[in-house]
């Protein structure tokens, strides 16, 4: 009974979410006037948004993909994480910006927020403030681990043998 209980202790155990190691991240930004002269431009008023996908556990940023309303081109590059990660279109650097998320801080436990007021778009070589959040997608229901399942199964297994040999003494 005690090998049951263990099962079962077990298999519950597996069941639980682990640690993530990953999480998807959604960015709404707006565009704001010229940072150099506070004029609006062009692309003020329009919007930033897309994802980024941080891992939590070393704070580093695995991908992400960004697209400014209206313009054909996604952001999907970046380098300088973990904590101002700056972006640009894959065919170079015509367009780019800044998400500033932590202010130089690590992106360790990262779990949102606001970006911070150095954060910035360029489009046709002048740089446009960005306000905006950074919020966690809907996590998705984690899957079970493999060891709970196998867990389950075996003392669902050893109770259905257990009863067995009680009814044929």
């Amino acid at each position: 009974m005690r090998s049951l209980a263990f099962i079962v202790l077990l298999g519950g155990l597996s069941l639980a979410p682990s640690a993530a190691n990953a999480t998807i991240f959604n960015v709404w930004a707006t565009v704001g006037g010229n940072q150099t002269t506070t004029l609006p431009g062009p692309p003020t008023g329009l919007t930033l948004t897309g994802t980024v996908d941080i891992n939590t556990i070393t704070g580093t940023l695995d991908s992400l993909s960004l697209t400014l309303a209206g313009d054909p081109n996604v952001f999907t590059g970046s380098f300088g994480c973990p904590s101002d990660c700056t972006f640009y279109f894959n065919s170079g650097f015509d367009e780019f910006g800044l998400l500033d998320l932590t202010g130089g801080s690590s992106l360790v436990g990262y779990n949102g927020g606001s970006l911070l007021a150095d954060s910035y778009i360029d489009t046709s070589s002048i740089a446009y403030n960005l306000t905006g959040t950074v919020t966690p997608a809907d996590a998705a229901t984690p899957e079970p681990s493999l060891y709970g399942v196998v867990a389950l199964g075996l003392g669902g297994l050893f109770t259905a043998l257990r009863r067995r040999k009680r009814q044929e003494n």
